[in-house]
């Protein structure tokens, strides 16, 4: 069980213990007239109207929540897939560096041939 829910309970029998206790009759200002209720009543009342309007701020307050969450969500999903393009574009950036990396080993091959062979010509020119 919540604890919320077993101190709702627990506070409800000492409402409801402290309203027995108090079971005498009462003059309650109501703007226009004054009746004699019991006690007991106004507490019982007093502590309904209470509890509800705390469940009314509850429930504006979860409501700014889920609100909040929902938009929150919508920027989550904006933002992976923006990340989705990032990683998409690396990749792609990737394997266009690594076949330039390809391309330059390939020049400098040629480049270190061309020296050899420049250099057995001038060797074979001497002899």
């Amino acid at each position: 069980m919540k604890i919320s829910f077993i101190l709702s309970l627990v506070m409800a029998i000492i409402v409801a213990l402290f309203a027995l206790l108090n079971g005498s009759a009462v003059q309650v200002n109501l703007l226009f007239t004054k009746p004699e209720i019991s006690l007991a009543l106004v507490i019982l009342i007093s502590v309904a109207i209470g509890a509800i309007i705390g469940m009314l701020i509850d429930m504006v307050g979860k409501l700014k929540n889920r609100k909040a969450t929902k938009e929150l969500n919508k920027q989550i999903s904006i933002l992976k897939a923006e990340k989705d393009d990032i990683e998409t574009k690396a990749k792609g950036w990737e394997a266009k560096f690594k076949e330039q990396e390809l391309l330059s080993k390939e020049r400098l091959f040629e480049i270190e041939q061309l020296k050899n062979t420049v250099a057995n010509n001038k060797v074979e020119e001497k002899a």
